[in-house]
């Protein structure tokens, strides 16, 4: 039961923040009222101007559409070499999922932060968290480390959640222009004791893009 539990906790955290996506604004009534005026009045201004304004428009757009491509975030492939007795979740909907007795360990890539840098990324997670779960207590300032190369965010968490003590450790990478989290999760009484182990797996991260 427990394995199961921390298997579950492990998902709901790696994919909280991923459900609080940024609101998207609301274009005014007077705003598309005024708009509507302006476009009956000068119709036949604009039918004028048409065919001169359509080269340009075409060529802006050619032009928004190279940069979009050439901006666009890359294709990354994340693989794990894992110690002995760690095994894969199969059906997993993350992009690596490991098992060892009580321990998780996922890899999500997040879409919804509202910044792409990570330390805002940090604040904007340990909100989301603080908000999420019981007894929430972070250990130490966040750290700047790096994943096979990349830049990342480090932090530890403790939380209480159904009368149960967990510890989590979360680590957000930016690579390819794309931001991934890294959890390791555990019973807060068993997460030190494997602390070498999570740290053998993130030595094997390899990343490609």
């Amino acid at each position: 039961m427990k394995k199961i539990l921390v298997l579950c906790l492990a998902s709901v955290m790696a994919f909280s923040v991923a459900a609080c996506q940024p609101k998207d604004s609301n274009v005014s009534e007077s705003t598309s009222t005024a708009a509507t005026t302006k476009e009956t009045t000068e119709e036949t201004t604009e039918e004028e101007t048409t065919a001169a304004t359509t080269e340009a428009t075409e060529a802006e757009a050619t032009e928004a559409e190279t940069t979009a491509a050439s901006s666009a975030p890359a294709e990354v492939t994340i693989t794990a070499e894992v110690p002995d007795g760690w095994a894969p979740v199969d059906g997993s909907v993350a992009i690596l999922q490991y098992l060892k007795v009580t321990s998780s360990f996922i890899v999500t890539e997040e879409k919804y932060f509202k910044s792409d840098k990570l330390d805002e990324i940090v604040i904007e997670a340990k909100d989301v968290f603080s908000k999420t779960f019981d007894n929430v207590v972070y250990e130490g300032d966040p750290e700047t480390i790096t994943v096979a190369g990349q830049d990342a965010r480090q932090f530890v968490l403790t939380c209480d959640i159904s009368d149960m003590s967990f510890k989590y450790r979360i680590i957000y990478v930016s690579a390819g222009g794309r931001i991934f989290s890294f959890l390791f999760a555990d019973l807060a009484e068993t997460f030190d004791g494997m602390t070498g182990e999570y740290d053998e797996i993130l030595a094997g991260i390899q990343i490609t893009y």
